[in-house]
């Protein structure tokens, strides 16, 4: 089992395959001039977010646990491609109303209350990830996906946007072949045939840096050869050290060292995106059909975020010269420009 801090309190780098030993609480977190930091204020630097998207070519249906440290954010939403419809709800917690473990393996996180039943429970060791959400009377989502370290997600360590004095552990996979499925908005159950159902996961944890900016896409679907495939990218973030990009297809990952995006930041809504590499093995339009937005200018917090929902087309070649032709494979890129 891998430990992620070392005896004098250091981070270990890297990207990890096995289980992990998430011992946060033994880092030795700095300030600006490298002294330490402790109780409550290291207390609640620690942050971790768990995100989840079951997806189809109807509709996407998100939600996620976010904290904050001096506080936790539930949210879920919905968006219908075919009707454009959205539902979106959002619960700001105290961290002790929510129970959020910080354990990337093995976790139940679980809220019950203001409208909302919230249960996620994962293990690594079970090969299971069981989804029980409720949003009052507008959206349900329950599942089980088969989901273990078997499915090669991508687990990274690197500083917080290149703040060596910080750190950030991210997991990233999509998710295939649920054992069962559903998801029923305004009293209807959208999932007729569970083989079309894919997913998204990623759970992220650490201290992270106060300006805290990404791009961020990930997608699950079927390529051109009916294959099963599916992607993380991201950009601006925590590259310096271990990429978090790659690509599933099948079975078989294939990390992928950097990626470049094209934007229109003026009109990221009404325009393509253009996410490619260097050396060609990723050659992606992502089309948006759908959108959340949150915009925030308080005195101590600045946010600016934009998650679009839509369409993937393109080629992608894995470590294998093996090329993958994607056309409308639903998905999400968002942009995240935070001060904190």
């Amino acid at each position: 089992m891998h430990k992620l801090i070392d005896k004098n309190g250091n981070v270990i780098y890297g990207s990890f395959d096995e289980p992990i030993q998430f011992n946060h609480e033994d880092f030795k977190l700095r300030n600006f001039f490298g002294k330490e930091v402790t109780g409550l204020r290291k207390k609640i630097a620690f942050n971790t977010f768990n995100y989840i998207a079951v997806t189809t070519d109807e509709f996407i249906a998100g939600f996620a646990t976010v904290n904050l440290g001096y506080a936790n954010n539930i949210f879920g939403y919905i968006h219908r491609y075919d009707t454009g419809e959205f539902f979106e709800t959002n619960r700001i917690l105290l961290p002790s109303k929510i129970s959020f473990p910080g354990n990337p393996d093995m976790h139940d996180i679980e809220y019950k209350g203001r409208g909302a039943d919230y249960h996620v429970r994962k293990s690594h060791k079970d090969g299971t990830l069981d989804i029980a959400c409720l949003f009052g009377d507008k959206l349900a989502i329950n599942g089980r996906f088969a989901y273990s370290l078997r499915d090669k997600p991508l687990r990274v360590v690197n500083p917080s946007c290149g703040d060596p004095r910080r750190y950030t552990f991210t997991e990233k996979c999509p998710l295939f072949n649920p054992k069962n499925v559903s998801v029923i908005f305004n009293g209807e159950e959208l999932i007729n045939d569970k083989s079309r159902v894919t997913g998204i996961y990623d759970w992220s944890g650490g201290y992270l840096n106060r300006n805290t900016n990404w791009f961020w896409s990930a997608f699950a679907g079927t390529g051109n050869k009916k294959q099963h495939i599916g992607a993380n990218f991201a950009a601006l973030t925590n590259e310096s050290y271990y990429s978090e990009n790659a690509v599933w297809v099948d079975n078989h990952r294939s990390r992928i060292p950097r990626v470049i995006y094209d934007i229109d930041m003026e009109n990221p809504m009404d325009s393509d995106w253009k996410i490619f590499s260097e050396d060609g093995a990723i050659d992606l339009t992502f089309r948006p059909r759908g959108r959340r937005t949150q915009r925030l200018n308080a005195f101590f917090v600045k946010l600016d975020f934009r998650q679009m929902l839509g369409d993937f087309s393109g080629k992608i070649t894995d470590e294998k010269g093996k090329p993958v032709t994607l056309k409308n494979v639903r998905g999400i890129s968002e942009i995240h420009l935070s001060h904190w």
